[in-house]
């Protein structure tokens, strides 16, 4: 289980900024790797460096730079792909106010936070000017459990109230939703939670999901401790157990 809510910054030239994030962003978690080998995507000016972020269950996350290599970029684009079908638009995350050669060393900043554990993993991006998570540049949550797998992506920093859609084997295509079961503030004070959430097609519920929890009322985009646990909370009803 994890919790990282970081600032890369780095002068250093773009390569190396890349590399150190992608490493931090990967030991964020066991389940994030990486695809794309970063120094051959460097290794010729003419070239467009891409790398792909991978989170199992048929989801990936694709960075893009924005322009050869041979001319000065400022952002990377970036795409989700679930099942191989690009979800959400083409989002930028921007490292800089103007654009930097990519032997330039300069100090570059990306943000980004993971909450993980077992069954679930939660990410933030963002440009060096955002809030986090709040203006994160996209959020992405990938959940998998029982055989079952499914992920979503939104501009909203609460991804989890999105539609997530069905990444293995026998439920490709299927849409669904999670059911928030507590809606008010416990009587005593004390937050309420119930130690799993209802996963939703339609009405209709399918399983119960162990690493999200419901809860009630509570700041969202918060790492708290409740009873000794640890939490991060992706919305005003949904915990994450991170410890």
């Amino acid at each position: 289980m994890s919790y990282v809510n970081t600032i890369i910054s780095l002068s250093s030239d773009e390569k190396t900024f890349v590399k150190t994030f992608i490493e931090q962003l990967t030991a964020a978690d066991s389940k994030i790797t990486c695809d794309t080998d970063i120094d051959e995507q460097f290794s010729d000016t003419k070239n467009t460096p891409e790398f792909t972020v991978n989170f199992g269950t048929n989801c990936k996350i694709i960075f893009t730079r924005n322009g050869v290599l041979s001319t000065a970029a400022a952002n990377y684009k970036i795409v989700v792909k679930i099942n191989d079908t690009q979800y959400g638009n083409v989002f930028s995350i921007g490292y800089s106010q103007t654009a930097l050669a990519q032997t330039a060393v300069a100090v570059r900043v990306w943000k980004f936070i993971v909450a993980a554990n077992e069954s679930s993993v939660y990410i933030a991006l963002g440009s060096y000017s955002n809030t986090m998570p709040n203006s994160a540049s996209l959020s992405f949550i990938s959940i998998a459990e029982s055989g079952f797998s499914a992920a979503t992506v939104t501009t909203n920093a609460a991804a989890v109230s999105s539609n997530f859609y069905g990444t293995n084997t026998g439920n490709i295509g299927n849409t669904y939703n999670f059911a928030n079961r507590l809606l008010y503030n416990a009587d005593d004070g004390k937050t309420e939670i119930i130690k799993n959430k209802a996963l939703l097609n339609d009405t209709n519920k399918v399983m119960e999901i162990s690493g999200l929890y419901d809860c009630s009322n509570m700041p969202v985009y918060t790492y708290v401790e409740i009873d000794g646990s640890k939490y991060f909370t992706l919305s005003a009803n949904t915990l994450m157990p991170v410890d």
